[in-house]
């Protein structure tokens, strides 16, 4: 299927790629005689009716018998229909009327199409019998819906046949509590689904490490998609796309349940009824575009109203954050912090999602006030409806709810960004007071093992002795000499020496390497004239009788540290980051 623009080679080619991508795999003849549940599940409702000076009199008009609920594929057969009966007209030419066409139906001077969970087959039913005046203006539609994008405006094309596009996007995040998350089943080439959610299980996390009932609570996102598009007010097409995966098996939008409701009409949630029909375009687009609005702030509304009940008690006064921080438990501190640092930082991420969507939206009305809205003046107030002006008041007024929606929604993310930085900084703290820690610990050992090589040492100074008794124990004419008692203190002299010598060479190395090891000092290679133990004897100074064992202590990680007038450590994050960097 190629979605490229003939007016052109490239500058609409992302269009074509994301249309390609989400209907990879469907075809026409897919359509025609496959059985997948995208092409056999109910999915759209058609409203068809005619107009003409008699009928705007009755109000009603000229209606097509309904359908009731369709498939894609009964969407495109319906579709492939002509909606104008040229019946009188070739009836008395060769060949008779068209297939297709029923010469008792009266033409479709209005048509409404309501789908719901837009699927690639639904897609290919639209653009394969969309007619040519009508093409572009789909096209760009269904783009819009499928990139979860926000706008609002007139298209009114200078050139070519006169025709217009009144769009609007509104893109949401719906809460739903639930027992099981509801995946959407529709997916783009790669294997993603088209609509992401995500379960709001962290929120139900106790960073003070108190004990909470999970709850099932489930954020997805959804959207609606609005056009009308004509020749002019007498012959247009209204389009609705409406996101419902995420309401599960109660769907009060279904297809199926407001064909029950014949009386209703769908793109306006069974707010208005179908007869009497709004028969002006713009009068239709203000009427529905006000009552989803309404629709879509009041769940912006409710996510809002959640994540303040479910964040509160730790995003107030921070008193969680100091508690935790002030704990004289120093064991369970770390984690405790930690765990309230990822806390935050998931419910920031949360926060930047909502802010994204919600703030498009309102950027979107704020343009098309200073813009498109003028098409909306001097339009003829329906009878018995609300006039343009009264309903563009109401947009306005849903509107700026949603902007104090939005400017809690900043708050709330700006307080849960301060945490997270704090947390940051507390935690780096946290670890530097752990490295200390680690480090006096390793130096306390390393003076136990120089101890002990200090005690053996002693040992091996009273060893002497007894060597030299055990020498002059031995049988007569073994020793080269008569044994005496000056014989036998001289060799004990010389024993001590020696052990001495051997035992303050092996210790003064292991001090040595003790020092560069902390300070970080790379050893350095010997010279040729120290690399026989004898030599490096008689080279050593002798810093083991001159002063006592110790180490060398690398400089105070609290070096550089600035702190405020309180004498803390928690004014400044920068200084915080570089004291705890020093380690």
């Amino acid at each position: 299927m190629s979605m490229e623009d003939c007016r052109s080679s490239q500058r609409f080619l992302c269009r074509a790629n994301q249309l390609e991508n989400f209907c990879k795999g469907a075809t026409v003849d897919l359509l025609v005689s496959g059985s997948s549940d995208q092409i056999t599940r109910p999915v759209a409702l058609v409203d068809d009716r005619k107009e003409d000076d008699v009928v705007r009199m009755s109000e009603i008009g000229f209606c097509r018998s309904r359908k009731g609920p369709l498939s894609s594929r009964q969407l495109h057969q319906l579709l492939s229909k002509p909606r104008y009966n040229t019946d009188k007209i070739t009836s008395t030419m060769p060949g008779g009327s068209r297939d297709g066409e029923d010469p008792n139906e009266p033409d479709a001077d209005r048509r409404l199409i309501y789908i719901t969970d837009l699927n690639p087959f639904s897609v290919l039913a639209l653009l394969d019998t969309v007619s040519y005046h009508q093409a572009y203006s789909l096209r760009d539609f269904i783009y819009g819906h499928l990139t979860y994008s926000a706008s609002l405006g007139v298209t009114i094309p200078l050139t070519g046949v006169k025709r217009f596009a009144l769009e609007v996007h509104l893109p949401y995040y719906a809460w739903r509590n639930g027992n099981s998350y509801v995946k959407d089943s529709r997916q783009m080439a790669d294997g993603r689904p088209l609509r992401r959610g995500q379960r709001l299980d962290f929120l139900d996390m106790t960073p003070s490490g108190a004990e909470c009932a999970s709850s099932n609570d489930y954020i997805y996102e959804a959207q609606m998609s609005l056009l009308v598009a004509g020749l002019d007010d007498h012959s247009w097409v209204g389009y609705f796309f409406n996101d419902t995966y995420h309401n599960g098996t109660n769907n009060e939008e279904s297809v199926v349940n407001y064909n029950d409701q014949e009386l209703m009409d769908p793109l306006s949630g069974g707010m208005l009824t179908a007869n009497p029909p709004i028969w002006d375009p713009r009068s239709y687009f203000l009427r529905i575009f006000e009552i989803r609005l309404e629709q879509v702030k009041h769940e912006w509304i409710n996510n809002i109203s959640m994540i303040q009940k479910k964040t509160s008690s730790y995003t107030q006064d921070y008193h969680v954050f100091k508690s935790i921080y002030l704990s004289p438990d120093s064991r369970n501190r770390g984690e405790r912090l930690t765990r309230f640092h990822d806390w935050t930082g998931s419910t920031t991420r949360l926060l930047m999602d909502l802010k994204q969507a919600l703030s498009r939206t309102v950027c979107a009305w704020d343009l098309f006030q200073r813009g498109d809205i003028k098409y909306f003046e001097n339009v003829d107030p329906p009878k018995g409806f609300p006039t343009p002006p009264l309903c563009l008041m109401a947009i306005t007024k849903h509107v700026e709810e949603m902007r104090d929606q939005l400017n809690a929604l900043d708050y709330q993310e700006k307080v849960c960004t301060n945490i997270f930085r704090e947390l940051e900084s507390c935690l780096s703290l946290e670890n530097r007071d752990t490295g200390e820690i680690q480090l006096r610990t390793g130096e306390i050992q390393l003076r136990t093992g120089e101890n002990v090589k200090v005690i053996t040492t002693l040992a091996l100074l009273v060893s002497p002795p007894a060597v030299s008794a055990a020498i002059f124990s031995m049988q007569p004419g073994v020793l080269p000499w008569e044994p005496s008692l000056i014989g036998w203190f001289v060799t004990t002299i010389i024993l001590a020496f020696i052990v001495v010598l051997v035992s303050r060479f092996l210790l003064s190395r292991s001090l040595r390497r003790t020092d560069h090891a902390l300070q970080g000092i790379a050893a350095r290679p010997l010279s040729a004239t120290r690399r026989c133990w004898p030599c490096r004897l008689w080279h050593q100074p002798y810093r083991f009788w001159r002063s006592p064992v110790g180490l060398a202590i690398p400089p105070s990680s609290s070096e550089g540290i600035n702190y405020d007038n309180d004498g803390t450590e928690l004014a400044d994050f920068e200084n915080r980051v570089d004291a705890a960097s020093l380690v």
